[in-house]
């Protein structure tokens, strides 16, 4: 392992280690007539990941003749989490996969939009909030 490659993994450690909670990502079916439900040919994982929430400006425009464009501007939350990839053991999650936090019970659960690899051997999840069961 290089020296540069050596201090990114130190500076990953570092990462979860101020900012880390315990998740558990688990693996979910996709359903078309139903909710879908645990999809048990993929294991759970338990790992470490830093939960993050930035505000994301949205920008709708109207597509009308020219002089007559409103543009309106909001901004919503991009609520993702950052976790080491190698944490996951090799198993692949999806969209549509589950993410609980285990430190904060009582939260909302969270479901997976997207999952992007980062230059630091880290995997942004971007996700999506779940409205509770009724």
């Amino acid at each position: 392992m290089s020296l540069f490659m050596a201090l990114v993994q130190i500076s990953s450690n570092t990462v979860d280690a101020v900012m880390g909670e315990r998740i558990r990502i688990t693996p979910w079916t996709e359903a078309v007539y139903s909710a879908g439900g645990v999809d048990t040919t993929r294991p759970v994982a338990n790992v470490t990941g830093a939960y993050r929430e930035t505000d994301k400006q949205k920008r709708i425009t109207n597509s009308a003749p020219e002089g007559r464009d409103f543009e309106r501007r909001f901004v919503t939350p991009k609520i993702w989490f950052s976790v080491q990839a190698s944490e996951l053991k090799g198993v692949e999650y999806r969209q549509g996969d589950r993410i609980t936090r285990l430190e904060l019970p009582g939260l909302p659960e969270f479901t997976i939009s997207l999952i992007e690899p980062l230059d630091d051997g880290r995997l942004a999840i971007s996700v999506q909030t779940l409205e509770p069961a009724a």
